[in-house]
């Protein structure tokens, strides 16, 4: 009980004597080894009180040179006793995993003097290196002697029969329990205390406690016993091998890197992808050797060599491990709903802060971010939103109930997940299906959750959750209704069964009615295509098709439309931003183009550009970055090229000799139903012609000549406003291309009906 010594005795040449136990001096109606207030055990952890509790225990040695025993309490608390030969003292080593740990002494030296005389005198060091109690009479001494092994004193006990010292130390600490007969004190030192506590120095590193791969996101998380400073940190002290005998171990890159900062008990590590292949190689069951080298404590002491079995777990696209990461939980993509700071009822200390939901092809991926300190929050899930499956009313379940009743349009729950967070032993985290208003079947080992119920992570801890398809539908995995559609509702909830209740805080917050009523639910689409498996988020950058010249509709001085098309729509912003687009000569780079504008076309997955008119015609590359998708990712164009010829255009004044081909104006125009379009073209012998009309999108309507030989002289097409499948086309502008002696003329034609 307690991880306590109740008595303890203490023998040499001067005699024996008790040293601690006032078992004639107990309350009535308690047992030997009940602490009360005349009764203070050795090692009674009094902060958090944990003296009257059970603690496992294990015997580590039972032979000389040294005897030893570790008891464990279900908090994670531990402590290991040990007594080694002809030293009167037993040696505490504590490690509280983080929190700060309270203990109690009560000493009565030379007891059954005590009885008579009633006396003992204070030991007590300058520097409260060492301090306790000295029968004067006897010569019986008690003391806690701490040196430097991370105890501090915090204050004096007493009672019959009995005084003592309460001392307190955090993460991991030594101390000694000082047991024998010592003269009396010279100027206030006692000579065998003075050199104990010399010697007691911190001997104890950072000692590796767990040791978990997450094969999804390429991660080793670490747990010590206390805090390893980051920054010293060499992840070359980390090794991975097949089996425990360490042969043919991995040493992890120094390439990687340590996510956490400052000083932490739980170090991160991103593996490079060589190290996660070759790990993920070895088989599996991996063990994880720690090396001294790896880091220090904050006194600057070595991690303690060791070998732990390296969990591996589930291949989530998500590191479970109870901190959300706004890396993992705050994409574009993710649908989050994030509730208002300071409205719950229970407090700051009990609130909801927000929900994250994602997934990918194997997982519905949840988070809940908040704090709770002794309650709970229980998340509900409808696979089936507007559907007949599920409850509405869980007043009667056989597991979490806390009085839920459900008035959100469509709304039915068909699993719940709750987690207790009482920072206790008994906090733990459930998953459950809901197979009718009064029954569920426990669901906890088919998905993978992790939550933060100390605290360890601050503001980013929370609940994370990571639920197959085939849990939440029953059918193969990755496959999901075709449609599909998930709702949830999250709340806060007080304990215990069977009278606890929601309360206090809910997400999506209450319109119409309290708590245990959940009057709204949040839905996501997971299959949007209905294709019967979840959608996955469009995580490539929009490619580029290639670049054509557009329609000439400027006389001098003239810039050039260049019609430039990518295989998806872009963001409109981003695709008319000039400094995406760079123009220059194939064969000489040095020499560009200004590009003069930016227009987004079509289904925007064109852009019109107007650049400047080349001095002669020849081949030019177009490059093209930074423009991005319609996406939720905002995919970015890679830098990407393309080439396009661009001629030299030229026009002629009035009054001068025709030299090269004309395109003159049509008659009528504006028309119905046809017009004749007339051009001229210069002496020097027959010449190839094309003639086509566009509309103003870029877009070639009708062809009236492709490649045919004209001789010089003047010409003429009709156009009856039909496209080149023989169909009328509609009332509005159009224009009229001539591509002829190396030259490209334009003009715009008005059809009206």
């Amino acid at each position: 009980t307690g991880g306590r010594a109740v008595n303890v005795f203490a023998k040499n040449g001067a005699g024996e004597f008790s040293a601690v136990g006032v078992d004639n001096a107990f309350w009535f109606g308690t047992d030997g080894d009940f602490n009360d207030g005349n009764h203070i055990g050795a090692f009674s952890d009094v902060g958090p009180d944990r003296q009257h509790e059970n603690y496992t225990w294990k015997i580590d040695s039972t032979a000389e040179p040294e005897v030893q025993i570790t008891f464990t309490h279900p908090s994670g608390l531990e402590k290991t006793i040990s007594l080694g030969t002809n030293e009167p003292y037993l040696k505490a080593v504590y490690r509280t995993h983080g929190p700060t740990q309270w203990i109690q002494t009560g000493m009565s030296p030379g007891l059954v003097d005590l009885i008579w005389n009633a006396q003992m005198d204070r030991i007590w060091a300058a520097d409260q290196a060492y301090m306790g109690r000295r029968n004067p009479n006897t010569g019986a001494t008690v003391a806690y002697v701490l040196g430097q092994g991370g105890a501090a004193h915090q204050k004096e006990i007493s009672a019959t029969l009995m005084k003592g010292d309460e001392i307190y130390g955090t993460e991991t600490f030594e101390f000694y329990l000082f047991a024998g007969s010592t003269p009396t004190p010279a100027a206030g030192e006692v000579a065998e205390l003075r050199s104990l506590a010399n010697g007691l120095v911190d001997r104890w590193g950072p000692r590796g406690e767990t040791a978990t791969l997450f094969p999804g996101t390429n991660r080793i998380r670490l747990v010590f016993d206390q805090r390893v400073v980051t920054a010293g940190v060499d992840p070359t002290g980390i090794g991975v091998a097949a089996d425990s005998s360490g042969g043919g171990a991995i040493t992890l890159s120094p390439l990687t890197t340590v996510i956490e900062s400052g000083s932490s008990a739980i170090l991160t590590f991103q593996l490079t992808t060589a190290d996660a292949a070759a790990i993920d190689a070895l088989g599996p069951s991996p063990f994880l050797t720690v090396e001294a080298k790896l880091g220090t404590d904050l006194q600057g002491v070595s991690c303690m060599a060791r070998t732990l079995a390296l969990t591996v777990g589930e291949a989530t696209a998500v590191t479970v491990d109870g901190r959300l990461e706004d890396s993992e939980w705050r994409g574009p993509c993710d649908s989050s709903w994030i509730d208002p700071v300071g409205d719950s009822a229970w407090t700051s200390a009990n609130e909801l802060d927000a929900v994250f939901v994602r997934w990918d092809s194997n997982f519905l991926y949840l988070a809940i971010d908040g704090v709770v300190n002794g309650n709970s929050w229980i998340l509900y899930l409808d696979t089936d939103p507007d559907g007949p499956n599920g409850q509405a009313d869980l007043t009667a379940i056989d597991t979490w109930e806390r009085g839920a009743t459900f008035t959100a349009p469509g709304f039915r729950p068909d699993f719940q997940y709750g987690c207790f967070q009482h920072q206790g032993a008994s906090d733990s985290d459930s998953f459950f299906r809901i197979d009718s208003a009064t029954t569920t079947t426990d669901l906890s080992a088919s998905i993978v959750s992790a939550f933060d119920s100390q605290h360890l992570w601050g503001n980013s801890g929370g609940s994370e959750l990571a639920i197959p398809w085939e849990v939440l539908f029953g059918l193969a995995p990755g496959q999901v209704p075709p449609g599909a559609e998930i709702a949830f509702a999250v709340s806060l909830a007080w304990d215990p069964e069977p009278n606890g209740e929601l309360g206090g805080d809910v997400i999506p917050g209450n319109a119409a009615t309290g708590l245990p009523i959940i009057s709204q639910s949040a839905r996501v689409v997971i299959d949007a295509d209905g294709d019967g498996v979840p959608d996955a988020p469009d995580v490539i950058g929009p490619q580029l098709v290639g670049a054509t010249l557009g329609v000439v509709v400027k006389k001098l001085p003239t810039s050039l439309p260049l019609v430039v098309s990518f295989d998806e729509a872009l963001e409109p912003t981003s695709a008319t931003s000039l400094t995406n687009y760079t123009l220059y000569e194939t064969g000489n780079p040095s020499q560009t183009l200004a590009v003069r504008g930016a227009q987004l076309v079509g289904d925007s997955t064109q852009v019109l550009l107007t650049v400047e008119e080349p001095t002669v015609t020849q081949t030019y590359t177009l490059s093209v970055a930074n423009a991005t998708d319609t996406s939720c990712s905002a995919n970015r164009v890679a830098l990407q090229t393309t080439q396009v010829s661009l001629p030299r255009l030229t026009t002629t004044p009035p009054g001068t000799a025709l030299r090269s081909a004309v395109l003159r104006p049509n008659v009528p125009n504006p028309f119905n139903p046809s017009t004749r379009i007339r051009f001229a073209l210069p002496t020097g012998g027959a010449q190839r012609v094309d003639l086509e009309i566009f509309d103003l999108r870029g877009r070639r309507v009708r062809t009236l000549a492709r490649g045919e030989s004209f001789p010089a002289g003047e010409h003429s097409r009709t156009w009856r406003g039909i496209d080149d499948r023989g169909r009328s086309v509609a009332s509005g502008d159009y224009v009229v291309r001539l591509v002829a002696d190396g030259i490209t003329r334009t003009r715009k034609l008005s059809l009206t009906k």
